[in-house]
C-alpha cells in the first residue's frame, strides 16, 4: 500500500501538471492525483480535498506558489508541501525558503527517488511527535 493517499499538482502549464502526475503515478502507484492550474485553484482544492502532498509551482500568475503555500500551510499544516521550480533553489527569493514549504526541489531533479526521500523525512517528524 502506498504511504501517500493523494497529491494535488499544481502548475499553470498543463504539460507540466501532466508530468507531474506521472511522477506521483511512478511513485505512489495508488495515489490519487488531482490537479490545480493556479495557487488560488490549490488552496480552495485543498480545503476541498484534503490531501496528503502538494506539489506546488512556485511562479504562476495571479496567487504564486509561495503565497498560496503559505496560506494552505496555516489552513492544514499537516499537508507536505512541496515547492517546485525550474529555478535552482538557490536562486529563489528568498521568501521561498521563509513559506513553510517542507522542501523546494528543482524541476530538472524530481525523480521518484526524490520525492519518497522527503516523503520519509516527513513520516518520520510526523511520527516522532
Amino acid at each position: 500500500m502506498s504511504p501517500v493517499a493523494s497529491v494535488l499538482a499544481v502548475d499553470d502549464e498543463p504539460r507540466m501538471r501532466s508530468a507531474l502526475r506521472c511522477l506521483v503515478e511512478a511513485t505512489w502507484r495508488s495515489a490519487i492525483v488531482d490537479e490545480a492550474e493556479s495557487g488560488e485553484a490549490a488552496v480552495a482544492r485543498v480545503q476541498e480535498l484534503e490531501p496528503d502532498v502538494v506539489l506546488m509551482d512556485v511562479r504562476m500568475p495571479g496567487v504564486g506558489g509561495i503565497a498560496a503555500t503559505e496560506t494552505i500551510k496555516r489552513i492544514r499544516p499537516e499537508t507536505l508541501v512541496l515547492l517546485v521550480s525550474s529555478t535552482h533553489p538557490d536562486e529563489l527569493p528568498r521568501a521561498a525558503r521563509e513559506c513553510h514549504a517542507d522542501a523546494i526541489l528543482w524541476k530538472s531533479r524530481l525523480r521518484p527517488q526524490a520525492l519518497n526521500e522527503v516523503w520519509a523525512r516527513h513520516a518520520k517528524r510526523t511520527d516522532s511527535c
